[in-house]
């Protein structure tokens, strides 16, 4: 209930009672006039009666004019402690949510602010409220062209909400980020009365989003030098191997066929050499390809591509190789992931020839509902992880890893060999499984 109308009502609980008596005493006044041919000799009597009626009838009308006034001002007092109340309610919700909450009165263009703000921005409730262009005037440069037309279609349109990102500035001239959720109360013809609005302050995000970006940018020049240094690397033992074995091996056959042509008869024993020499030329060159060139998946398994590389590797008898495979379940990689898989057993394999030392190797393959695994294990010397965590090598499996949201987990020490585990998430199938194979020993 407003003022106007409590005050109304008060003086129509007034005015009501006297008004009623005072049109009930012209009436008994008259209707005494009309009596008095009849009985002229009661004339003061009946004054005298009247007068006591009239002075009871104002007595009473007062009586019910002071309690209906009481029951009034009680429903009033009882109101304004509700008012109240709920103004503590929004003081205290405002306060509670954190945010800097500020509404524009569209007919009076005065802004109100809540404390957050005021210690926010560091502007004073008098400052903001009486200077209309304030949120305009500090806006970003960048951002003012935006967030004008912003506004003028959220005053001009019919929308109820609105919400958008931008800079402000503060009252010591550093701008902050805020996402600004604003709501919009019209009249029935749709104009707007005011605004509320409420600012959260974004300006840490926005500064980690920056600072993850430079570190995303960062990781990938590091990345791609890493592979072009491995690029390179490769190319150095690709042209060590074409010069040291292929090339030596030739030289070899081209001694040999020189050595036919001094002869009047054919020799069978360098004959016989010289077609020893080109077979192991052959193999040199079919290893090489088969390091470069990956397997074609269409035409071949992963584990008949893995087994084979190791069938190759195993006739220089340098260690044994188990390879398990069983519970693998190949049709739930596709090509990519199988040509990924095949490159981090090459370049774990080609580290374990080199450094591990070892005389055993076991190879695991497997896939669950939710997962692949992957594991290399060796009893060799071992490394410190942490002191090669930066090598190519291992930098190369932990880029082909992190592309299908995989883990890479190394375990080693030296003298107690090591083992590499590699789990990447897959899309869920169904719990049937196919076995794939068996455990054998490849010796």
């Amino acid at each position: 209930m407003n003022q106007n109308a409590i005050s109304f009502k008060l003086r129509l609980n007034f005015l009501l009672p006297l008004l009623i008596s005072t049109l009930l005493s012209i009436v008994l006044f008259l209707y005494s006039f009309k009596q008095i041919p009849e009985a002229l000799t009661q004339l003061h009597l009946t004054g005298m009666r009247l007068y006591h009626v009239l002075i009871l009838f104002f007595m009473a009308s007062l009586i019910v004019v002071i309690f209906r006034h009481f029951n009034i001002v009680r429903q009033m007092e009882t109101e304004r402690c509700q008012l109240f109340e709920k103004i503590d309610e929004y003081n205290l919700l405002n306060e509670a949510t954190g945010d800097a909450i500020w509404k524009l009165d569209m007919r009076t263009m005065r802004t109100e602010v809540n404390s957050k703000l005021v210690a926010l921005l560091g502007y004073s409730k008098e400052a903001i409220a009486g200077n209309p262009q304030w949120w305009e005037d500090n806006l970003h440069p960048e951002d003012k062209p935006r967030m004008i037309a912003l506004f003028q279609e959220a005053v001009t349109g019919s929308r109820l909400t609105c919400e958008a990102e931008y800079r402000f500035r503060c009252q010591d001239g550093k701008y902050l980020h805020f996402y600004d959720r604003t709501f919009i109360k019209r009249d029935p013809q749709g104009k707007v009365i005011y605004m509320i609005g409420a600012m959260q302050d974004v300006t840490r995000q926005k500064n980690l989003q920056r600072e993850l970006i430079r570190q995303r940018i960062r990781y990938e020049h590091e990345m791609t030098r890493a592979v072009m240094e491995a690029q390179e690397k490769e190319r150095e033992n690709i042209g060590h191997n074409l010069h040291d074995n292929v090339n030596q091996l030739l030289a070899s056959v081209n001694l040999y066929v020189n050595a036919l042509k001094n002869k009047e008869a054919i020799d069978l024993e360098i004959l016989n050499l010289a077609s020893k020499t080109i077979n192991i030329a052959i193999k040199e060159v079919r290893s090489l390809s088969h390091h470069i060139i990956p397997p074609w998946f269409k035409e071949k398994s992963l584990v008949n591509a893995i087994a084979d590389h190791c069938n190759d590797i195993l006739q220089s008898k340098q260690f044994e190789i188990s390879f398990q495979h069983q519970d693998f379940n190949e049709s739930k990689l596709d090509n990519d992931l199988k040509l990924h898989i095949y490159r981090i057993f090459q370049e774990q394999f080609s580290n374990t020839m080199k450094y591990s030392q070892c005389h055993y190797l076991h190879i695991e393959l497997a896939t669950t509902q939710k997962e692949l695994i992957f594991r290399i294990m060796d009893d060799g010397v071992g490394f410190d992880p942490e002191k090669v965590k930066n090598g190519i090598g291992l930098l190369n499996i932990r880029k082909r890893v992190e592309l299908f949201d995989g883990t890479l987990q190394i375990h080693s020490a030296p003298g107690e060999g090591s083992r590499l585990c590699v789990r990447i998430p897959l899309p869920d199938f169904g719990s049937e499984f196919k076995d794939m194979g068996v455990q054998e020993l490849i010796a």
